[in-house]
């Protein structure tokens, strides 16, 4: 399950900075938002009815977020905990760039990343090495207690 989540993390952050890039560049070189078969590439979505253009610092914005998914990804290839915690924190900064920038598939893929990514978590070892973190093990005093000083974040479990 969690290589699926990876390779939809990765799917989503590779498909989308390709554009991202491609539209920096057209941005840079003064030409506007480049079409993308035949689509604007970020951009006449929600951020421009907001009055808000598209930038090159507000794609730059969106390519940390797709880099963090990215980062998320490999975490959960190598089954660590918290590269789910960061895919569903990462659901909300993308949910605003999604509307923002009109994508339609991203919510689809990060709907599906999120189910699979649910339905792994017993594969996925806990943030906190030496500790037995099972949703409702251990309260949060417990696993802060028993995590600190190691270089993961206790679990909210």
């Amino acid at each position: 399950m969690n290589q699926i989540a990876a390779g939809l993390l990765w799917l989503s952050a590779i498909g989308l900075a390709i554009p991202g890039l491609i539209g920096i560049r057209s941005l840079l070189e003064g030409k506007g938002v480049p079409l993308v078969m035949g689509y604007p590439s970020y951009g006449g979505g929600g951020f421009e009815r907001a009055g808000l253009p598209t930038t090159v610092p507000l794609l730059i914005a969106f390519l940390f977020v797709l880099a963090l998914e990215a980062i998320a990804g490999w975490l959960l290839w190598h089954g660590q905990r918290d590269g789910a915690v960061l895919a569903i924190a990462l659901l909300i900064p993308g949910a605003i760039f999604w509307w923002g920038f009109d994508l339609p598939y991203p919510p689809i893929i990060a709907a599906a990343r999120t189910v699979v990514i649910i339905l792994g978590l017993s594969d996925i070892r806990p943030i906190c090495s030496g500790t037995h973190m099972a949703f409702g093990e251990l309260s949060v005093g417990e696993a802060f207690h028993r995590c600190r000083g190691s270089p993961g974040l206790p679990s909210l479990s």
